[in-house]
């Protein structure tokens, strides 16, 4: 229909798309650290809770753990470590 999107078999309105309620939302808040690597400087998101979230500031240096796929390098999952 006129105003709709389908995105991965999801049908929403089109100012619905990005916004909380989108069908594809989770329900609870996320909180996203950004990190750069120190060896090879790559920058990869992590999944933290609050409660890291809140410790962490801009240029502090944290613990990660994270899986990488074999053939595309591509991060699957990481978590700072306590």
């Amino acid at each position: 229909k006129q105003g709709e999107a389908v995105v991965n078999g999801d049908v929403m309105g089109k100012a619905v798309r990005g916004t909380s309620k989108d069908p594809r939302a989770l329900p609870n808040e996320q909180w996203l650290v950004r990190v750069e690597l120190i060896s090879g400087g790559r920058k990869i998101v992590v999944h933290a809770d609050r409660r890291q979230y809140d410790k962490v500031k801009p240029g502090d240096q944290v613990e990660v753990t994270y899986r990488e796929g074999k053939y595309t390098g591509t991060v699957w999952s990481a978590e700072i470590k306590p």
